[in-house]
């Protein structure tokens, strides 16, 4: 999967090559199983057509934006992000899409008309054949364009549209909503109420965060518990808690953008990574910190682990919320309750035999 960023990067890239494309949009915040399900319906559908083609160059593109519409228009009031950028193109790197696009939402961009949008991005650069979008899709200045908008000028450039409907998980009889739309909104909600289970069948994975291991205070190696702290990039936080994780530490998984174009791909077999477990406390350190104002951090103690890795990556899965944050009276009852989180995260590692 190679990743462009900006638009006109990769219209240079794309500049005397002769290919049209099949192409998805959508901001694929936290990339969960619907993301997956429209995206393997574009790599299906293009396999065929190529095979339907043989002469045909054809290739699949991810078109997504950032940062997020609604954090540009309105950040006080935008969602959380279940996924940084970072965490996204992981993510992406394992379909089969040929390309990832990511434009930059500026103010420039926002005023581009849905008619400018079709006929100088979509067809002039991307030259689409088929377009993937979901059922709610909006587009353009003003939110003008939709899926009936799109269609019309599909005809007439003759390319196809496709509404992705969204997708519904099917439920026991016994339940009380048998098809639950899945959806980002609904995850963030599960993630927040601590309902982690629920989450990561929504997402279909364990949810996670990663980052860079950075020098902290060394407050939890005073206390017998050395932690990994990662910034937090998600601000705010989609949750808050003491949490049973998992650790895997791979090294850096790949530069940040320090080129236009950046070759990526996340093949997990072909790497060397190494699983831990452990105990994280992701939030404001209420007993530590009493700004208010301070941003949240991920604080990770592994298990029988006594290594240095700062400047390390490492990806930080969450399997159960064991508590929420609270406040100490005093450093020697944090130490104590940290013992009791530990021996509770190893118990269930324990008893779920990951």
């Amino acid at each position: 999967m190679q990743v462009f960023r900006g638009i006109t990067h990769f219209e240079r890239f794309c500049r005397n090559q002769n290919f049209c494309s099949f192409l998805t949009i959508g901001n694929f915040d936290g990339v969960h199983r619907g993301h997956l399900k429209l995206i393997k319906e574009v790599t299906t559908l293009a396999e065929s057509y190529k095979q339907h083609n043989p002469k045909v160059i054809l290739k699949t593109i991810i078109l997504t934006f950032e940062p997020h519409p609604k954090e540009f228009f309105d950040i006080a009031n935008a969602p959380t992000r279940l996924s940084t950028l970072h965490e996204k193109l992981r993510l992406l790197a394992n379909t089969n899409v040929d390309y990832v696009v990511v434009c930059p939402f500026t103010a420039d961009f926002a005023k581009i008309s849905a008619n400018d949008f079709v006929q100088k991005i979509l067809c002039d650069i991307f030259n689409v054949k088929k377009v993937f979008i979901g059922d709610d899709f909006r587009f353009g200045a003003k939110r003008q364009g939709d899926f009936k908008f799109l269609q019309e000028i599909g005809k007439k450039q003759n390319f196809e549209v496709f509404s992705m409907q969204t997708f519904f998980e099917h439920k026991p009889e016994n339940s009380q909503n048998l098809n639950e739309r899945i959806s980002s909104s609904l995850i963030r909600k599960a993630l927040w109420d601590g309902d982690l289970q629920r989450a990561n069948n929504l997402l279909g994975r364990i949810y996670s965060i990663d980052g860079q291991v950075r020098s902290g205070q060394q407050l939890g190696r005073k206390l017998g518990f050395a932690t990994a702290n990662l910034f937090v990039r998600h601000n705010p936080v989609p949750m808050q808690g003491v949490f049973a994780v998992e650790i895997k530490i791979s090294g850096r998984f790949f530069k940040k953008f320090k080129k236009n174009t950046q070759n990526l791909v996340e093949k997990n077999q072909n790497q060397t990574q190494k699983r831990y477990f452990g105990v994280a406390n992701l939030g404001m350190r209420p007993t530590i910190n009493d700004k208010q104002k301070m941003r949240s951090i991920l604080e990770v103690h592994i298990f029988d682990f006594n290594q240095n890795i700062y400047g390390e990556h490492i990806e930080v899965l969450f399997h159960k919320k064991l508590r929420n944050e609270q406040k100490f009276n005093s450093l020697e009852e944090l130490q104590q309750q940290i013992n009791i989180d530990c021996q509770k995260a190893r118990d269930f590692f324990n008893q779920s035999q990951i």
